[in-house]
């Protein structure tokens, strides 16, 4: 899967290549849940850039944040969580049920034992041959958190298959809750 954005803060067009680059993750330090639609504590790992390409996690059952986006506590800009939707035989990745996601929906951050609560407001589509929109890489403006995986599966008669286009379905901060 490949992802660009405009230049951020000085830097040039990123690119991810899901499944195909291999992770730069630093230990754990937290947990994605989306109750909703059964995403349950996620492994979260950072992730970083290698050649341009932001690095998705290796481990298809973790889901990445990508170090080149604002931390939890940020005031302002987007946090960008990057996952996969399956592995190369077709089984479920962490973000394998993004795609049931619907306007309103909570998703719950922890990061080092902080807990932040996430309101679902938008869900995009944005073809893989086209940049993600410039809002996921932003480092200002209102505070979001970006989630973005693979979506429209495309089968071949061989097998083989692909996904045609990026899910990214974007959050802003909701109430805390205790949980």
């Amino acid at each position: 899967m490949r992802w660009q954005s405009r230049t951020v803060a000085g830097v040039a067009a990123l690119l991810a290549l899901l499944g195909s680059a291999t992770s730069t993750a630093h230990a754990a330090g937290g947990s994605l849940t989306i109750p909703s639609v059964g995403v349950h504590a996620a492994p979260l790992i950072r992730v970083g850039t290698r050649q341009g390409q932001v690095v998705v996690p290796h481990d298809v059952r973790r889901v990445g944040w990508w170090r080149g986006s604002q931390p939890l506590g940020a005031k302002a800009g987007s946090s960008l969580l990057v996952g996969h939707v399956a592995d190369g035989h077709g089984r479920p990745g962490a973000l394998s049920r993004l795609g049931r996601v619907r306007r309103g929906d909570r998703v719950r951050v922890v990061w080092h034992g902080r807990v932040r609560w996430w309101r679902v407001t938008r869900i995009s589509y944005t073809a893989r041959t086209r940049e993600l929109p410039a809002r996921v890489w932003r480092r200002s403006g209102g505070r979001t958190l970006n989630l973005v995986t693979c979506a429209h599966r495309v089968v071949y008669p061989n097998g083989y298959y692909h996904y045609r286009d990026n899910l990214t379905v974007t959050a802003v901060p909701a109430e805390n809750r205790h949980s």
